[in-house]
């Protein structure tokens, strides 16, 4: 009675632990997507300042190299860390193009086939002047976080004049920013298929849309895993957090306390069936007896 008190006690206190520690992991891996999605919409918003821009505007058509001076060579370029910018006509022409490479402090050629794989992504194609496009982008050398918005008048008034593209790096870089947003360790898992999380974590949690993982990888931790999507909604990497099972070895606690309680319990029970044996049976028999 005892062991099977134990055996149900046990199995609903480590349920009940684990759901805890699976929606602690579930929270922490929502905070990180909520920090990348406030760093996309802070680059939309900074580049949608530039893209609805008489000054923009007329350097599709007049190509002035004092705009390009005094906008893209200045400060304010930097202050998001942005590693790509680019000024695109109509005609999926690159009318100006910068990448800057912060750990090499050098400038370089925009990616491999820059304007093929955007258009792949779908970030040259604007339904309206209020459209605007975001998303990670894997280009052959290169992993961009993107922000594409359509060039305009200050008015935000058209013919839209093409597309100002900015565009910043999924590096170490880009994820130590992501840790000190958090207070968590972010790390990229690169050996890990982000298509195929379902197969790789068959025994752990994964949650509906099929993008992120609760794995415990031993008593004292637990990993989760999100795989984050490109701009045409395709898995394209994964972020990996490393968490201590301070609940569930809470509830271990708990059980280990349950054990004592129950031995204790368990011992309080033979001794008094014991004393109930001797002294109204064992005895009573033992008088009749003489």
């Amino acid at each position: 009675m005892v062991v099977g008190g134990y055996c149900i006690a046990s199995k609903i206190i480590l349920a009940s632990f684990s759901t805890v520690e699976k929606n602690q992991v579930l929270q922490e891996l929502g905070r990180i997507e909520a920090a990348l999605n406030s760093r996309v919409a802070a680059m939309q918003t900074f580049a949608g300042d530039y893209a609805s821009w008489d000054a923009t505007y007329d350097y599709v058509e007049h190509q002035s190299p004092a705009y390009i001076l005094d906008t893209y060579e200045s400060g304010s370029f930097y202050k998001l860390k942005l590693n790509v910018i680019s000024v695109i006509n109509n005609a999926g022409e690159v009318v100006y193009g910068k990448r800057y490479n912060w750990m090499e402090k050098v400038n370089q050629p925009l990616p491999e086939k820059f304007i093929e794989t955007l258009k792949e992504n779908n970030m040259l194609n604007f339904e309206n002047p209020e459209d605007h496009k975001s998303g990670i982008v894997a280009f052959p050398d290169d992993l961009l976080l993107i922000v594409s918005n359509p060039i305009l008048t200050s008015n935000l008034e058209g013919p839209i004049r093409g597309s100002l593209i900015m565009g910043r790096r999924v590096n170490s870089r880009l994820l130590k920013d992501l840790s000190e947003s958090v207070d968590l360790d972010v790390s990229l898992a690169g050996s890990i298929d982000p298509s195929n999380l379902a197969n790789i974590f068959k025994d752990s949690y994964i949650s509906d849309d099929g993008l992120k993982v609760v794995d415990p990888i031993d008593n004292n931790n637990v990993d989760g895993y999100i795989a984050l999507r490109d701009a045409i909604g395709t898995p394209v990497l994964v972020l990996k957090i490393e968490l201590p099972r301070i609940g569930y070895n809470e509830g271990l606690n708990v059980l280990y306390l349950l054990i004592i309680a129950l031995t204790i319990v368990g011992f309080i029970t033979i001794f008094l069936t014991v004393f109930f044996l001797d002294y109204f049976i064992f005895y009573r028999l033992a008088r009749l007896s003489h």
